[in-house]
């Protein structure tokens, strides 16, 4: 019988890892799923400690794969599709249900595909918060579901808690049902909400909170959702909802109360396990018949809810990645417990770059990322404190258009306006605004750098992207040239093609479908290992030149890294001796192999630093774009190296996708090991740009301990044992 490691629920109050529990059996109904990323909740630690059955497993959310599908699932799930949703976990009458495991069970009929654009990590919190807001707004509040035609006239809804997991995803099906969304929240976290779709928003700790919210919609509030239901929050409800007696009010809850502070307000609360409709049973509390009518509601709705999701009008709430997988969701239940996972300050949110440790959340949700493998990942986002020094670029060269990024215009271009636009650390950037002969509008992007290795950085990437879009020029923003600025022999620039962006990363299948496309057509126009010019990661050279075989390309590429990281941080004699290792042993052995014994790769052109923040979707086709190319003729494999780590949006996932438009190159078996060999060459750089952040090199370190332990014969031993 095949094993899994699982969260099993011992007793009261205790929780542990069990290592060989059996895989759970496929009920007909049921999809079996293996999971990569899970989600905590309140509902967890709280049946552990106050309903436990001993033997049962625990968690609720979930986002997987698909491994099989039940005989009588009726949505068209079907292996290898990637889902999230919801599962009763510490199920008394079904011990196998349960998240917190490699391989789950889910009845099939409310799960939900995971759109191309989102992570397994962002889906993981979409289950319990889509059951509780179908539940909530729609079955008891009785709102217009959010897919149909709006209503003549906008009406008041109040959501206290706003800024919590159901929260912030009730305020966006609110919103696409047409109510003014009135919400509650820490001030501190007023621009979250809003950027969702509040309307109006006050402060709970406020005494006339209440009050406001009445005054605001002129006594005729009637419908209030309570995301917290504890402490102050049924009372301020209660002083919102409308003081008219001859209109009915209805008020739901999270969790239900026994008291309410108005007779006159109909009081509802939901139970998001009877979603699944059958029967359950919740120790000292007796047993609850099935609700079939729950069952057919949430199939529509979470049906709805997907839809929504794939149009990204849903936002999931924003994640706070941990590491340790499943053995770490035990110190994330204590955590929770005890109150410890506090909420941390949102600096942007969406589609915006962010920078998140924990959930913002009164009752924080936490990310638990399995993996494809199940292996131990180390996560990491650095903060905006940690990018060391800002740029040197002044930001009036970004306030005028130079005579000569004129000259690299189109002929009687007429220049209407520049403003700064966009983010980058190493330059500045602009948007410039033209009238071009023809009268029609014509934008261009403008990127400004400074001194010789910025000269370098804008030639590296003209030519970088002018090799991309030679070979395939849907792929990348057309490149127009690059120059130095008249007015200043120190100050240079790059200009290409404005694309109007989502900003957000692009579709799994659309993004590594082209991504094959670029390596198929982009072969070496010598044959060789290399690049035209220097191209610049950030402000570290890239080694360029031209080799015959990739072994030896790689060698001096890593070489180089591994010299700039030592001038950046300083020597250090330990890491002196592992990069003399890898460079002698592990790069042989896994590299060597790929051109030799009857085996051949050929140099394909790459881009060369391709992570989530250079790759978005336009908005016009909605066609994948990548741009800030620092390209390279090489083993296509290598563009994969910053897909490793989980910190990226553009992960794992998306490298089994790739495989299917490009196979993997043989020997098959070392893919895994070539990938954390690449990656390594990724934290060099990023240890290199960052003086006094020693984390990049403590993960170098440790990267590279592993492959010398797997590798301690080098190239050698391998070719011994064949």
């Amino acid at each position: 019988m095949a094993t899994q490691i699982a969260v099993e629920i011992k007793g009261p109050r205790d929780a542990q890892l069990n290592t060989h529990r059996p895989r759970p059996s496929l009920r007909n109904d049921y999809i079996l799923v293996k999971t990569v990323a899970v989600a905590l909740n309140p509902t967890d630690w709280k049946h552990i400690d106050f309903m436990a059955t001993a033997g049962a497993l625990s968690g609720c959310d979930y986002a997987g794969i698909v491994e099989e599908v039940g005989t009588e699932v009726e949505k068209p799930f079907k292996k290898g599709d990637r889902v999230c949703g919801f599962v009763h976990g510490a199920n008394a009458l079904q011990v196998e249900d349960g998240a917190f495991a490699e391989y789950i069970v889910a009845k099939g009929s409310i799960q939900m595909a995971i759109p191309e654009h989102m992570t397994f990590e962002a889906a993981a919190t979409l289950g319990v918060a889509i059951i509780t807001v179908g539940q909530a707004l729609y079955q008891s509040l009785e709102l217009p579901l959010p897919n149909a035609a709006p209503p003549p006239e906008p009406f008041p809804v109040l959501i206290y808690g706003g800024s919590s997991a159901t929260g912030t995803v009730a305020i966006q099906f609110a919103k696409l049902s047409g109510a003014t969304v009135i919400t509650t929240c820490s001030p501190r976290n007023n621009e979250l909400v809003k950027a969702l779709g509040a309307d109006a928003v006050y402060d709970y700790r406020d005494e006339t909170c209440g009050e406001k919210i009445r005054a605001y919609t002129s006594d005729k509030l009637t419908l209030a959702l309570d995301c917290i239901a504890e402490g102050s929050s049924p009372r301020i409800c209660a002083d919102a909802l409308s003081s008219d007696g001859t209109i009915a009010k209805r008020y739901s809850s999270l969790l239900g109360l026994k008291d309410f502070p108005r007779d006159d307000v109909e009081k509802k609360a939901t139970l998001g396990y009877s979603a699944i409709g059958e029967e359950m049973s919740f120790p000292g509390r007796g047993t609850t018949p099935a609700k079939e009518e729950d069952l057919q509601f949430m199939t529509m709705f979470t049906g709805i809810a997907q839809e929504l999701l794939a149009e990204g009008k849903i936002k999931p709430h924003p994640v706070g990645l941990r590491q340790g997988g499943l053995k770490s969701v035990l110190d994330g239940l204590q955590e929770m417990r005890e109150g410890k996972a506090q909420p941390l300050h949102l600096r942007e949110y969406g589609i915006l770059r962010r920078i998140l440790v924990f959930i913002v959340n009164r009752y924080p949700a936490l990310i638990f990322f399995l993996g494809p493998y199940h292996k131990v990942e180390v996560t990491y986002v650095m903060t905006p404190a940690e990018w060391g020094k800002p740029t040197e670029v002044a930001e009036q060269w970004i306030h005028f258009v130079d005579d000569n990024v004129r000259d690299k215009l189109p002929p009687g271009a007429l220049v209407e306006g520049i403003h700064p636009h966009g983010a980058s650390h190493w330059t500045r950037t602009a948007k410039i605004e033209t009238r071009i002969e023809d009268g029609s509008p014509a934008a261009y992007f403008l990127k400004v750098s400074k001194g010789d290795t910025g000269l370098g950085m804008v030639s590296g990437e003209f030519h970088s992207m002018s090799a991309m879009w030679k070979t395939l020029s849907k792929f990348v923003p057309t490149p127009i040239g690059y120059g130095t600025y008249k007015s200043s022999a120190d100050i240079h620039f790059f200009l290409c093609e404005f694309i109007d962006m989502t900003g957000d990363i692009p579709g799994i299948q659309a993004f590594t479908g082209t991504l094959a496309e670029l390596h198929t057509n982009g072969l070496s126009p010598n044959g060789m290992y290399g690049f035209e010019v220097p191209t610049y990661k950030g402000t570290i050279l890239q080694y360029t030149k031209w080799h015959d075989t990739w072994e030896e390309s790689y060698y001096h590429s890593l070489k180089l890294f591994m010299l700039a990281e030592e001038k950046s941080q300083g020597p250090d004699d330990e890491m002196r001796q592992l990069g003399q290792d890898v460079l002698e042993k592990v790069i042989p052995r896994l590299l060597r192999p790929l051109e030799t014994g009857g085996r051949s790769i050929e140099p394909r052109l790459i881009h060369g630093d391709l992570w989530a923040g250079n790759a978005s979707t336009k908005i016009d086709s909605g066609l994948p774009v990548v741009y800030d190319g620092a390209c390279l003729y090489a083993h296509n494999e290598m563009e994969m190296a910053a897909w490793r780590p989980i910190r990226h949006r553009i992960g794992r996932e998306f490298m089994e996708a790739y495989f299917r438009y490009f196979p993997v190159s043989a020997p098959e078996e070392d893919q895994g090991d070539r990938n954390l060999l690449y990656y390594l060459r990724w934290d060099m750089k990023s240890s290199a740009l960052f003086p006094g952040l020693l984390r990049y090199r403590d993960m170098a370190k440790e990267t590279m301990k592993t492959l010398i332990n797997k590798f301690p014969e080098g190239y050698e031993g391998w070719a011994r044992e064949k």
